[in-house]
């Protein structure tokens, strides 16, 4: 696996890599939640696989989406690490609960979007 540019959200991964994915919450996160390819995941690892037929032609990804859901008004915080079998350089996300600012509501959550290019 690869990094994009140096970006952690955009990865390179061959086809068939086992990519894992950790999250690491503190203990004001109430919740995590995956979706893989726009369907409820589970977490864990995952095989990239490249579409059959590919659907467009010339662009072969996948998508994962982390959403982190934080139990309070602050303090809310977690480390995301995507990792592949093939080796090469882990993304690591780091997602923190913005301050509550009077007079707004608090932080609910936050959501990071990868983009899997096979």
């Amino acid at each position: 696996m690869q990094l994009i540019n140096e970006n952690p959200t955009k990865l390179k991964c061959a086809d068939g890599e086992v990519i894992t994915v950790k999250v690491e919450p503190n203990d004001r996160v109430a919740a995590v939640r995956y979706a893989l390819n726009a369907q409820t995941w589970g977490g864990g690892s995952f095989t990239a696989k490249k579409a059959n037929p590919p659907k467009p032609p010339n662009i072969q990804t996948m998508s994962l989406v982390v959403g982190v859901i934080y139990a309070g008004e602050s303090g809310g915080a977690a480390k995301i690490t995507i990792t592949g079998s093939g080796g090469g350089t882990p993304s690591i996300v780091q997602v923190a609960q913005a301050p509550k600012i009077e007079g707004l509501e608090e932080e609910a959550s936050d959501i990071v979007n990868y983009r899997i290019f096979i």
